[in-house]
């Protein structure tokens, strides 16, 4: 009975939505925060960049992870311009 409810429970594993990113976004709002002290200009940046990378490489859908993705690198690649040119 017990061989049998691990089981089950591998296989729901398997289903489950990976949270990691949430605790690389806590970290990236408290990086954020002190980043905004030195130069405000990278606060953007700092915020989603991270946790953009997280959930590029382990996206939380669990279909359609290639438009998920690409959509996460659009928006980052778009991130790093608007970046760049509020250095400049």
């Amino acid at each position: 009975l017990l061989d049998d409810h691990l089981e089950e429970n591998k296989g729901d594993s398997k289903n489950t939505i990976n949270s990691s990113f949430i605790f690389v976004f806590y970290f990236s709002i408290l990086l954020s925060i002190c980043t905004f002290f030195f130069d405000y200009r990278f606060f953007l940046i700092t915020l989603f960049g991270p946790t953009i990378l997280v959930t590029f490489i382990s996206p939380p859908l669990q279909f359609n992870k290639g438009i998920y993705r690409g959509c996460s690198a659009l928006y980052l690649l778009l991130l790093i311009i608007v970046t760049f040119f509020w250095i400049k």
